[in-house]
């Protein structure tokens, strides 16, 4: 194919692209806040890196740049903050079809794995919802297509100043991607001409500088723990990051160290509920790009999906497959390599149609859940002050006014996403248990209704756990705000 037949067949996929994009905005429901949405806006204000709802820097500049357009353009933050994340998934998909189109791959084959992950029920969740995965999605693609300039750079100071870029830049918008940075430097290793490792006597210099550069990684992600542990709070200037980077790591060791490792059935779960079920098709990308990779693109291959299937379960966190969007670019831009005959195009066009159908599926149910203000403003008009209010989830919690001595809140279900199951009486147990009776000495208290599963007969374990730890006396739980919460009482034996 000719150089102008070339970059006509880029043009039309990344018009393509954009325009699937739209149309997958154009059809999405409104989803209201979730997550650390709430966290996010009222967080924007603070300049003092106190809130830990910024501590992705990258995402913290990207966000203030976008309400201060919107400001001029007269628009709500939070409608400025999810076309931020619009931006960013059609910037990042754009990235890969480029970057594919750069790699020699077929664009149309690109276009339309791009596509499948914007069709994903985790991304097309994410382009509705204030959220940092959007723009952690952007940071991947970004980062791989840097790093694969870097390995077809000739001179070793464009290669591995593209891949300490590639890692920063990564690292800013999402900090998740310092698991990113092993498979960013395979993709710099020395290879011949085929693409296979070379490991002769004149790759030896190679080998030394790009061994120099991992342990300089090492360093900064053990100088980062450091960081953190000398500091009370965020210092200013370069430690910033820093610090924020040991806080990242300090919180994933903390809480293993607290809370337990899971087991081999509980990452299994893990990632049929977070990886699978949120990727859908796209996953179809990891065993095709294993098999059809070659050199040190499968070595890259291979050690992103090792680290990441084996960090991220433990981790436990569960962000509607938010933590796995960072493969996504990996996928599109390596996994669609195989795709070469007219046949194969059609069958990955096909995909679509079940992708699409997982997607609507997903967003259609998170889309009946009521907005947490909403549910904030009844909750405030039910209840008698002093009183501490446990929430089910954290958007719940960021969109209540609380208020020191009158109005208290606790989330409830959060560590049990940290800790495996087996360990919910024996690490969970008694800390719940002392929490409550702190609430009952400052006031009254209220459990929202999602806690205890009011009314339903299928709670889920964490909901039963709950039941089991309430259904005793002199415990009584009186139903109150329209059913929304529960009061806790003690009664007098």
């Amino acid at each position: 194919m000719g150089t102008r037949r070339r970059h006509l067949a880029l043009a039309l996929a990344l018009c393509a692209v954009a325009f699937g994009a739209v149309a997958l905005v154009v059809a999405a429901p409104d989803l209201g806040p979730w997550g650390d949405g709430l966290g996010i806006l009222q967080a924007l204000g603070d300049t003092t890196g106190a809130n830990p709802r910024v501590y992705h820097l990258g995402y913290g500049a990207l966000a203030r740049v976008a309400v201060a357009v919107g400001d001029w353009l007269g628009l709500a933050h939070e409608a400025a903050l999810i076309h931020l994340s619009r931006a960013a998934l059609l910037g990042g998909a754009l990235t890969c079809v480029v970057a594919a189109w750069r790699r020699g791959g077929s664009v149309a084959a690109a276009a339309l794995a791009a596509l499948l992950a914007l069709a994903s029920p985790s991304l097309w969740f994410f382009a509705g919802v204030v959220e940092v995965h959007a723009v952690q999605f952007m940071g991947s693609a970004i980062a791989l297509a840097l790093a694969l300039e870097a390995g077809r750079a000739r001179a070793a100071l464009p290669r591995y100043g593209l891949l300490v870029v590639a890692a920063a830049l990564a690292l800013a918008l999402h900090l998740s991607h310092l698991l990113l940075v092993p498979a960013l430097l395979a993709l710099a290793c020395p290879a011949r001409a085929d693409g296979r490792l070379a490991f002769d006597r004149s790759a030896r210099r190679e080998w030394s500088a790009l061994g120099a550069l991992a342990l300089a990684g090492v360093l900064v992600a053990v100088g980062a723990h450091g960081v953190y542990r000398a500091h009370d709070a965020a210092p200013g200037g370069l430690l910033r990051g820093l610090y924020y980077l040991g806080l990242y790591e300090h919180l994933f060791l903390s809480f293993r160290g607290d809370y337990g490792w899971f087991g081999p059935l509980d990452v299994l779960a893990f990632l049929a509920d977070q990886a699978l079920a949120q990727g859908g098709v796209v996953w179809l990308a990891a065993p095709l790009g294993l098999v059809c990779l070659r050199g040190r693109e499968r070595v890259a291959f291979a050690v992103l999906l090792a680290v990441y299937l084996v960090v991220v379960p433990q981790s436990g966190i569960r962000e509607r497959g938010g933590y796995f969007t960072s493969l996504f670019p990996w996928f599109v831009v390596l996994g669609s390599g195989w795709v070469r005959t007219r046949g194969q195009h059609v069958l990955l066009a096909l995909l679509l149609v079940p992708q699409l159908a997982l997607g609507w599926s997903d967003l259609s149910r998170a889309a009946q859940r009521p907005d947490a203000r909403a549910w904030a403003r009844a909750v405030v008009a039910g209840v008698a002050t002093p009183c501490t209010v446990w929430t089910g989830d954290m958007v719940r919690l960021s969109a209540l006014p609380l208020e020191p001595d009158r109005l208290a809140g606790m989330q409830w279900n959060q560590q049990f996403e940290f800790t495996p199951r087996r360990n919910w009486d024996a690490a969970l147990r008694e800390p719940y248990q002392g929490a409550l009776e702190d609430s009952l000495r400052a006031g009254r208290v209220y459990l929202d209704a999602e806690i205890v599963a009011l009314g339903r007969n299928d709670p889920a374990p964490w909901q039963a756990w709950a039941r089991t730890l309430l259904d005793r006396p002199p415990v009584e739980l009186v139903p109150c705000a329209d059913g929304l919460l529960v009061e806790l009482r003690l009664v007098p034996r």
